[in-house]
């Protein structure tokens, strides 16, 4: 029976809650439908989702496009040790990667970019704004500034089509070093937002920093991003060792 001194959609999740601790709802099993969960708690549409969008959004469920909504487990999760493209990081949490270019364009670099890049000031850069998408949904915005002296003609790639890092390791036969990503959380607003399909302020993860290749048989700063994720979709793994 419903606890009349709660909102029925808070009793309603505090019950979910408890059948994923009790193992009754397993990681990455699906919970019962919208519709399963309005008959079990007697309640309407509006309450049972309200219910399941918090759960989703404090990272205890996920949603599937066209399958359902499923207990967030651990099998799901993607170590920060190594350089991936946004697409192989999606495909590693079991998602089907795809990807809209949004923008790209040739602009000179800004002061603060140059000393990013360790380049000139006004040297050209490849502008690009990308959304990518996990099963057709969109979970991650993505801008990268890629200095074209390393790069000629990049921008005339088929980028929708290949990662970035693939068209750089091997039509420009260039290894990709490593990376440094800097983590924040942050609300989205704006163009954010509207990418994403996010109200505005809704938390993502902002991750800002740098990639290197060797380039010339030197390692070099090759690009310069920014990219936020949406909360409750992607799940990071950090690996930590004991302090010697």
């Amino acid at each position: 029976m419903m606890n009349r001194m709660l909102p029925k959609y808070f009793v309603i999740k505090k019950d979910i809650l408890n059948k994923i601790d009790e193992e009754v709802y397993k990681p990455d099993d699906t919970i019962p439908s919208e519709r399963e969960l309005m008959e079990m708690y007697n309640v309407s549409r509006i309450t049972v989702r309200r219910a399941v969008d918090e759960l989703v959004s404090e990272c205890h469920l996920y949603k599937v496009h066209g399958k359902g909504t499923y207990v967030k487990g651990n099998s799901r999760t993607m170590g920060l040790s190594v350089v991936k493209s946004c697409s192989e990081e999606i495909r590693q949490q079991g998602f089907a990667p795809s990807k809209k270019i949004l923008a790209a364009e040739t602009e000179p670099c800004s002061k603060k970019l140059a000393r990013e890049l360790e380049i000139q000031e006004g040297a050209p850069v490849l502008h690009l704004q990308r959304v990518y998408y996990a099963d057709d949904e969109p979970v991650i915005y993505c801008e990268s500034f890629i200095a074209l002296e390393y790069f000629p003609g990049i921008e005339t790639k088929a980028l929708n089509e290949r990662s970035l890092y693939d068209i750089i390791e091997n039509d420009y036969n260039t290894e990709i070093v490593d990376s440094v990503r800097y983590i924040e959380a942050v609300a989205a607003y704006e163009n954010v937002a509207d990418s994403l399909d996010l109200a505005d302020g809704y938390p993502t993860l902002r991750f800002h920093g740098t990639t290197r290749a060797n380039i010339n048989n030197r390692v070099t700063i090759m690009e310069a991003f920014d990219s936020n994720y949406v909360t409750g979709k992607i799940k990071f793994r950090i690996d930590q060792k004991a302090a010697k």
